[in-house]
């Protein structure tokens, strides 16, 4: 007798109108085995004259349930384990990142997030790697002794701004011009989230107050300030949201910074992302204090597009699942049923908190 599966067992008796009877001889298990496993999952039962009802007027209408074939996650081979010990150049995409160019001791990784397997997105787990270290964590550990790193997804590698960070962080930038040269206006919301799009790793953000340099009448420089759920419960604190310059603007973010504390007096928090920015020098020059560093963070990935966590939630993934028509089971988790609706899990290197006192 086969071990009942839940989710089969619950879509055979409730989408498909079959009896107990009947779903037990389709899954070769007793009746009684099947009555315990609905009523264990809260399934209301039907009647017998309601249930050859349905049989007679449902069962020619709808098509049958269509379920999603699953991979279970298998553990990594003997050879891979092995591996785990040795050098980074003995080391493939198939294991962990490798960078894909060397600017001087820059290190520049483009990942490719559709071809990322499960157990390069997170070796943490017992059949995944058990040093215990998140996978883009590992590659940085393995680089030699005093290189630098840049981390990018294939969708930000093609981004005009990429370029300039290279040249930045290799100190070949040439400088646009001074802010000195400049003068500071407020720029409007949709102006300012074209400026992050274009200049900006991570793109817009969800608004807030902005300000710009302005030089022969074009934005070279901007600065947006906010105040989101991480200030609730610190009155008079702001957050700096996002900073882009057009090519090298020296002593833009200092006069962009000095003008917002004009205006606004208080703490300011912002934070620097370890991925492509470790150490967050900027904030250092500008005088925030590094208050925190928090672990690697998770964002979820599927049809060339980025989804936050907290869009993915467990009840959010249950009702993509019933919308679909997929069988849920209740013990499923986020990270289960994420994969079932083939969403990958892709980890950052973790950020620095920062914060400025008034």
């Amino acid at each position: 007798m086969s071990k009942l599966q839940p989710f089969e067992v619950i879509a055979l008796y409730t989408t498909e109108k079959l009896s107990c009877r009947e779903v037990a001889a389709r899954l070769g298990a007793s009746q009684v085995a099947v009555l315990k496993c609905l009523r264990k999952h809260s399934v209301q039962l039907r009647s017998k004259s309601a249930a050859a009802h349905a049989r007679s007027t449902t069962a020619i209408q709808q098509a049958p349930v269509k379920f999603v074939p699953i991979v279970p996650l298998q553990p990594i081979p003997a050879d891979r384990m092995y591996k785990r010990r040795l050098p980074l150049s003995a080391f493939t995409l198939s294991d962990h990142p490798v960078p894909v160019a060397w600017h001087d001791n820059l290190a520049i990784f483009v990942i490719n997030q559709d071809v990322w397997d499960h157990h390069s997105i997170l070796a943490r787990n017992d059949w995944s790697n058990v040093d215990g270290e998140h996978t883009l964590s590992r590659a940085v550990a393995l680089l030699p002794a005093g290189s630098k790193h840049l981390i990018l997804w294939k969708d930000e590698y093609s981004k005009p701004c990429v370029q300039t960070m290279i040249k930045h962080r290799l100190a070949e930038h040439v400088s646009t011009c001074s802010a000195r040269k400049c003068s500071i206006q407020s720029i409007e919301y949709r102006t300012a989230m074209d400026f992050y799009n274009t200049h900006h790793l991570q793109g817009s953000c969800c608004g807030g107050d902005s300000y710009g340099l302005i030089f022969n009448g074009a934005l070279v420089a901007c600065m947006t300030f906010n105040q989101p759920g991480m200030c609730r419960g610190l009155p008079g604190h702001h957050m700096l949201q996002r900073f882009a310059t057009v090519g090298s603007v020296p002593g833009a973010a200092s006069r962009l910074l000095a003008h917002f504390r004009r205006l606004h007096p208080g703490p300011v928090l912002s934070y620097s992302d370890e991925r492509y920015a470790p150490g967050g020098n900027l904030y250092k020059t500008l005088g925030f204090i590094a208050t925190s560093t928090s672990g690697p963070d998770y964002r979820y990935w599927r049809d060339d597009r980025w989804y936050a966590k907290n869009s993915k939630q467990k009840k959010n993934l249950r009702g993509e699942m019933v919308t679909l028509g997929l069988p849920v089971d209740p013990e499923d988790t986020e990270q289960a049923l994420a994969a079932k609706l083939g969403y990958k899990r892709c980890y950052d290197l973790g950020k620095i908190t920062w914060l400025l006192h008034s």
